[in-house]
Formats: C-alpha cells, sequence, structure tokens
C-alpha cells in the first residue's frame, strides 16, 4: 500500500509541477490533490449501484413540429404521474419516449404517440426487469 501511496504521488507531482516550481511546492499540491482523490474514490465506493439498477429515467416528448422537450428523472414514474405529466408537457399527435438506463447496462426505450391510456402508460413505465445474470 505504501509503495502504491509513494507511486501515485509522483505520479500526481510529475503531472502538475510547473517548470520553475520548486519539488517541494510540487509535491505538497500533489499531496494534497490525492487527498481529494481519496476522498472522492472513497465516495464512488459508497455510491456504487448493482448492475441492472435503474440509475436514470428520460421522458422526452417529441413534438410533430421537431421540438424536443426532455426532463431526466433518477427513478420510474408510475403510469398516473406519466399521464399527469404527459397531459400538461403533449399536443395531440406528440410521441412520449421513456429511456431506461440501468447500471452497466444498454439503455430502453419505449414510446408512443399522444394521447394515450392507463394502459399504454403501464407499458411505458414498466420495461420489465433487468436480465437475469
Amino acid at each position: 500500500m505504501a509503495q502504491t501511496f509513494e507511486w501515485l504521488l509522483e505520479e500526481a507531482t510529475e503531472f502538475i509541477a510547473d517548470p520553475d516550481e520548486e519539488p517541494i511546492g510540487a509535491r505538497a499540491r500533489a499531496l494534497v490533490t490525492l487527498v481529494h482523490a481519496s476522498r472522492q474514490a472513497r465516495q464512488l465506493v459508497i455510491d456504487r449501484v448493482e448492475v441492472g439498477t435503474v440509475v436514470a429515467v428520460q421522458i422526452n416528448v417529441m413534438s410533430m413540429a421537431g421540438r424536443s422537450d426532455v426532463s431526466v428523472h433518477r427513478s420510474l414514474p408510475n403510469p398516473l404521474a406519466l399521464l399527469l405529466i404527459a397531459s400538461q408537457r403533449c399536443q395531440r399527435g406528440d410521441r412520449v419516449c421513456i429511456v431506461v438506463q440501468r447500471a452497466g447496462m444498454e439503455p430502453t426505450t419505449r414510446s408512443s404517440a399522444w394521447p394515450f391510456g392507463l394502459e399504454v402508460a403501464e407499458r411505458l413505465t414498466r420495461p420489465g426487469p433487468p436480465p437475469a445474470n
């Protein structure tokens, strides 16, 4: 571990050093940078999610005139919430597209023309479970 730390410190020092800077100054700045990187690395481990977990949901309303109104959310709306959102954002003939991004997987996309009812909203907001391992 000590060898790894020393190697990282040397890498950071070489990377951030100014040509006219005293080596001790560059090393001190590199040490501060390494402390910040260590905090971020710990947070990344804490924030890790399992493969297949929904990490982002995009609701895209594409108008017949070519306008795109995009919003991104952390979770899927329930079918009634989607109907409420669509009723406020859509005109007849607009296309509502739901893109679900799951961790470590390709996004899935479902869409339908507005207006639609609860059955279609259910299909759009329930794109299925992630594939089994």
